[in-house]
């Protein structure tokens, strides 16, 4: 009998190393792999002429087989004894994805088992080994970090799978969290009260009273100067939970690390992920980086450190549109009714044997769906629940802040919800979005969460799904014209598909439920005019490229980190400026901010000098830290006959006539008693902008001052103090809150003088005044109701607006309809108030 082992260990012909040769020698045990699909051959022949390059991003679409494209490079490399090869994933139930894939076509991997050492088989490069980012990525590495008693592993090829999702891991890796109320945090607290009190003092009191949602930052002149306080604080706390796998990563680092003090807790997270920090990744011979069909890959080079002809040249196969089937509707541009009704709709689908998944930002925000009886998985039930997906119908499941990482393929879900914006969980993310809120640099990455979230529930080209966008806050995100080129091509298309659709939808009869639901059947029961139409409209589509600003963006703030962290502090800081070239960048916001980030590394050099750089940051962005000496204060002016001309600027900025009102709708939802203050106080500034007024948030942007001011024609103004936060059965306005308000308007006296005509305006349940409380004698407020009357009178003007397309309209127009719907300057100051009382 022949004895075919033998013929083989004898056999000397060479490996295979072009990653189709090595696909048709395997054995493929599943008949699902009897070939290469197009897509998967042509991104493999373009990776395998551009193979010694160190730093690959490949792009491809989901379902479209990324996994065996990875491992076909990986094993290439293996064959050509590059060295180890290492598959990383963002989450174990993607590892052992992997892991099933290389044994039905044959591939040797090795995954982590009971011992916590890397496989012998991974590192005589043997076997390819997958496992998760952390495992790599941590202060404790088993592949050994600088100071520790491992030498580090050396790394042929890393291979980093769904890549941004990995990138926020290892945000989450380097960040430190001190709980309120711990030793740690009441030391550092204690540090940095003072010069946190200088920045705002009211902020400091309602920390120090436990409020959960107001959150500092930590002046990077005070950290510097306290830096070696801190490390002694931190150090004696390293073997606890919140420190254990970030200490040795930022210790050496933690002069250049932000950190935020909120009423819940304390976080310390560095400006750029200190990636050096772990050799076998920063100095792997291979990197590649699988994505999908994102636009902006410019976070890899910031915070990977990846090469930036890399990001700009991403492989990718020629063929746009084939993203799968996705119906995407927003309710609430058939009518508004409809928001409070998706959670029991939902409901009933499941009802029906469709699979139902709902993504939202946080676990507070699942509540809604919670209570309409969706299940909330957490921690390891999420892979349970995926499975159960996989293999059951009727399931009405909700997942908090889990936009990547989940594949639900086909029946695992026919409607996807996705409920609000995903906004980041950590005070980084937070505080970045709030102080650059018109940056596209930011409103980018904020598109890019979104569209990973839609890319849940369709996972091929041959997948479809009904996607339902929920939340006045999100539809408005996605109605915004200038925002839907934040998105891949297929997306956007979807997004317009829907536009389009509902278009239609209104101007049929019927209730809008009814409409809604007729819209959902075609793509569910699969009409085929709708499957035409749809294919259709997704043929032709052209792929976008990087934009190369943000290229040069993240390449000059990484090597500024780098000078930085080699003691070049001056250079850092300079570099940073010309690099950028502050003047060319758009968004006043980025400008500011950049600006102190390079005055953040002159301070370690020159502390006069970076006061002096961060008074210009200020000026370009007040929502960042006031200098030492403070600074001086610059008028508003409001030009007269400009207020119809500016509303019209914001009335055209929006996508379809629906979305107006939808931007109203979450206006409104933002300026009502009992939400949080500083979201009232930004959509009251943002109120006077849309009405065609200056308008700004002094105590906020000055630490001083009113908590609103608008500037109306004919040098007329409104300052406002708001106490939105009181309860709604308060009686009285209390002596404290009559005296703030005496106090914003000694400062607008002293910055415009006492013959400024100017409207005093306190925003409050009640028009009672306390027997001590002696407000200066023209103040008025609002109360609940007539701030529910200019609710009611700004949904009209929305409803008025929607009568026809955006860009129809004339400022004249606008003009008269805001005098009509009493939004005019003088109807603003004279009809939603009410004289004080005692």
């Amino acid at each position: 009998m022949v004895n075919f082992s033998k013929l083989l260990s004898e056999d000397v012909s060479p490996v295979p190393v072009v990653p189709s040769d090595i696909f048709h020698s395997l054995p493929r045990s599943d008949t699902k792999f009897d070939y290469l699909r197009d897509v998967q051959g042509e991104v493999l022949k373009a990776w395998h002429s551009r193979r010694h390059e160190r730093d690959i991003v490949i792009k491809m679409n989901t379902g479209s087989g990324k996994t065996l494209v990875g491992l076909l490079m990986l094993q290439s490399l293996l064959n050509e004894e590059i060295g180890p090869a290492l598959y990383l994933c963002p989450n174990k139930q993607l590892v052992d994805q992997v892991c099933q894939t290389a044994h039905e076509i044959g591939i040797t991997a090795v995954s982590d088992g009971a011992s916590t050492e890397l496989p012998h088989e991974f590192l005589n490069s043997e076997a390819i080994y997958v496992t998760t980012f952390k495992k790599l990525f941590n202060g404790r590495s088993v592949f050994g970090i600088p100071g520790s008693n491992r030498q580090p592993v050396t790394i042929g090829g890393v291979l980093v799978d769904d890549a941004h999702s990995c990138l926020s891991l290892a945000r989450e890796t380097v960040t430190v969290t001190l709980e309120a109320g711990t030793l740690g945090y009441n030391k550092i607290f204690g540090l940095f009260r003072s010069v946190l009190n200088e920045q705002s003092s009211s902020k400091v009191a309602e920390i120090e009273q436990g409020y959960p949602w107001t959150t500092m930052p930590v002046p990077y002149w005070a950290w510097m100067d306290l830096q070696q306080d801190v490390a002694k604080i931190l150090a004696k706390h390293r073997e606890d939970s919140s420190l254990a796998f970030a200490w040795d990563l930022i210790k050496d680092n933690l002069y250049t690390c932000h950190c935020f003090i909120s009423g819940r807790k304390l976080e310390i997270t560095p400006h750029i992920v200190p990636i050096e920090s772990v050799p076998s990744f920063s100095k792997a011979k291979r990197r590649f980086f699988l994505s999908a069909t994102l636009i902006d890959d410019s976070i890899l080079l910031k915070e990977f450190g990846i090469a930036k002809a890399a990001a700009a040249s991403p492989i990718r196969p020629p063929l746009v549109g084939d993203i799968g089937e996705r119906m995407v509707l927003a309710p609430s541009l058939i009518d508004n009714s409809l928001e409070a009704q998706i959670p029991s709709l939902c409901k009933s689908v499941a009802s029906k044997g469709h699979n139902v998944v709902v993504l939202v930002p946080s676990f507070k925000a699942a509540e809604r769906w919670t209570k309409a009886g969706a299940i909330l998985p957490q921690g390891d039930e999420i892979g349970a629940t995926v499975a159960k997906l996989r293999t059951t119908q009727g399931n009405f499941v909700v997942l908090a802040n889990r936009y990547d990482g989940i594949d639900l393929p086909d029946t695992a879900c026919r409607l996807l919800v996705l409920d609000g914006v995903p906004t980041g969980e950590s005070y980084y993310e937070q505080h970045i979005a709030s102080v650059r809120s018109d940056s596209t640099l930011v409103t980018g990455r904020v598109a890019q969460n979104i569209e990973q979230g839609l890319g849940r529930g369709v996972r091929s080209g041959k997948d479809y799904c009904v996607v339902l966008l929920c939340g006045s806050h999100l539809v408005q995100f996605v109605g915004v014209k200038e925002r839907l080129n934040l998105f891949s091509p297929e997306t956007k298309q979807q997004f317009i598909i829907g536009q389009e659709i509902v278009k239609q939808s209104k101007d049929e009869t019927g209730k809008p439920l009814e409409k809604l639901l007729g819209l959902m059947k075609s793509c569910l029961n699969r009409d085929p005019g709708w499957k035409a139409y749809h294919a259709k409209k997704m043929v032709g589509l052209t792929p976008n490229t990087q934009d190369p600003v943000k290229l040069n963006i993240a390449e000059a703030e990484r090597e500024a980190s780098l000078l930085v962290h080699s003691g070049s502090y001056i250079e850092a800081g300079e570099y940073l400026q010309k690099v950028l070239d502050l003047r060319n960048i758009d968004a006043e916001s980025d400008k500011g901010w950049f600006m102190q980030i390079a005055a953040s590394y002159i301070q370690l050099a020159d502390p006069t000098r970076a006061q002096e750089m961060q008074r210009k940051a200020h000026q370009w962005n007040r929502l960042l830290f006031r200098p030492i000496a403070g600074v001086r204060y610059q008028k508003i002016i409001a030009k007269t006959g400009l207020q119809a001309q500016n509303t019209l600027s914001w009335v055209q900025s929006h996508t379809d006539p629906n979305a107006i009102t939808v931007s109203i709708d979450s206006l409104t939802n933002s300026l009502v008693f009992g939400v949080n203050h500083s979201r009232f106080e930004e959509a009251w500034k943002h109120l006077g902008k849309i009405l065609g007024f200056a308008s700004e948030r002094p105590e906020e942007e000055l630490g001083k001052g009113p908590d609103a001011l608008w500037a109306m024609p004919d040098n007329r103004f409104l300052l406002t103090e708001i106490k939105n936060e009181v309860e709604l059965d308060r009686k009285e306005i209390y002596q404290n809150e009559a005296e703030q308000m005496s106090n914003s308007l000694n400062w607008f006296i002293k910055e415009y003088g006492k013959d400024t005509p100017v409207v005093l305006l306190m925003i409050h349940p009640t028009s009672k005044l306390s027997d001590s409380a002696y407000p200066p004698a023209s103040m008025e407020v609002m109360t609940l109701t007539k701030l529910e009357e200019l609710h009611a009178r700004l949904r009209a003007f929305a409803a008025a607006l929607s009568a026809k397309a955006p860009e129809s309209w004339t400022a004249g127009e606008i003009g008269s309809l805001l005098a009509s719907h009493r939004l005019d300057a003088g109807s603003i100051r004279s009809s939603y108030s009410v004289p004080t009382k005692k």
